[in-house]
């Protein structure tokens, strides 16, 4: 597992105004042997923050579903209108 440094850790409603202030500069999904989870990119901070949850401030808040995780997005975050996902590599189907 990567090790995550808990000061590059915002919380939801952290992210929530960041975003409502226009500070959000990109927004990423990214995609792990855990899951889904969400890095930003903010105004004024120089180290690319994610998103973590109370209990467990030292690693990301991870999301099974990407499209529950993008309807969150949607949802939570209407000034974002641009997403950039990176997916980890897939297995070729061999009859392709």
């Amino acid at each position: 597992m990567e090790a995550w440094n808990p000061e590059c850790a915002v919380y939801e409603h952290e992210l929530k105004e960041a975003s409502k202030r226009g500070h959000i500069v990109e927004l990423h999904v990214n995609h792990s042997t855990e899951g889904f989870y969400v890095t930003a990119k903010l105004e004024y901070r120089d180290e690319e923050i994610y998103l973590t949850t109370r209990r467990d401030r030292d690693r990301p808040k991870y999301y099974v579903d990407p499209g529950r995780l993008l309807n969150h997005i949607i949802r939570e975050l209407p000034e974002v209108v641009y997403v950039q996902a990176y997916l980890l590599p897939r297995k070729k189907n061999k009859g392709a």
